[in-house]
C-alpha cells in the first residue's frame, strides 16, 4: 500500500480515489497470499469442514476473545476513515501523509501484536494450570520488553519525523504534515504495550469484559 499510494494519487493522478483503489488492491493481493498458503500444503494448519464442529461452549469461548478483538478492528477502521475524511479538504497531499503516517506507525504496532499474540497463549496456559509465579514472570516481562520498544520507537519517530516521512515522499506539503502527524501519533506510543498485554491478558484468562474496555480505550 506504501508503495501503490503515491503511484496512484500523483503518478496517475487519481488523487483520494487512488488511495482507496490502492488499500483494496493491497487488501485483496494479501488476502490471496493467505489462501494460497494455507491451501498449498505446506501450511501447519490444514483449514477443513470436517473439523468444524458445532458447539455452544466452544463458541462461547471464541466470542469471548473474538468480539473484543472485533471492537478493536472496527473502531480503528472507523478511527482511519474518519481521519482520511477530516484531512480530505486540506487537498491530496493531506491525504497522503496520513497514509504514510499510518503505515509507518503500523510497522511498530504490528512488533506490539505479535509480541501480544505469543504472550496470550502463554498467559492461558499459567492461568489454567495455576502457575500463577510463571504468569506474573510472563506479565512482567512482556511490559518490560513492550514497553522499552515503543519509548524507544516513539522517541526515534518523534526526533526524526520528516527523514521518516520522506523515505515515502519528497513532495513538501506531505513532509510538513506527516511529520507533525507522525509526531502527534508518537505521543501516546509509549503506553500501547501496556494496553496491549493487559488487553491480551484478559481476552486469555476468559475475562471479555475487561478486554472489550481495553479495545474500545484504544
Amino acid at each position: 500500500n506504501i508503495i501503490l499510494d503515491p503511484i496512484f494519487i500523483y503518478t496517475i493522478g487519481l488523487g483520494i480515489r487512488g488511495a482507496a483503489i490502492a488499500t483494496v488492491i493491497s487488501q485483496a493481493v494479501t488476502t490471496i497470499i493467505i489462501l494460497v498458503y494455507f491451501s498449498s500444503g505446506k501450511s501447519i494448519v490444514e483449514i477443513s469442514t470436517k473439523y468444524f464442529t458445532l458447539s455452544k461452549k466452544i463458541l462461547g469461548e471464541i466470542f469471548k476473545i473474538g468480539v473484543p478483538t472485533l471492537l478493536f478492528q472496527i473502531l480503528s477502521s472507523v478511527s482511519m476513515g474518519l481521519i482520511n475524511s477530516a484531512a480530505a479538504p486540506y487537498g491530496d497531499a493531506a491525504v497522503a501523509a496520513m497514509g504514510i503516517v499510518n503505515r509507518i506507525f503500523a510497522i511498530g504496532s504490528y512488533v506490539i501484536f505479535g509480541f501480544s499474540k505469543g504472550f496470550q497463549p502463554i498467559a492461558g496456559y499459567n492461568y489454567g494450570a495455576e502457575i500463577y509465579i510463571r504468569l506474573k514472570e510472563a506479565i512482567n516481562t512482556s511490559l518490560r520488553w513492550t514497553t522499552q520498544f515503543c519509548i524507544a520507537l516513539a522517541v526515534i519517530q518523534i526526533l526524526f519525523a520528516r527523514l521518516i516521512v520522506s523515505v515515502f515522499s519528497n513532495d513538501p506539503m506531505v513532509l510538513n504534515i506527516g511529520s507533525k502527524a507522525l509526531r502527534a501519533y508518537s505521543v501516546m506510543f509509549p503506553f500501547f504495550g501496556f494496553q496491549m498485554i493487559y488487553m491480551s491478558l484478559f481476552l486469555a484468562l476468559g475475562k471479555a469484559r475487561e478486554g472489550g474496555v481495553l479495545s474500545l480505550g484504544r
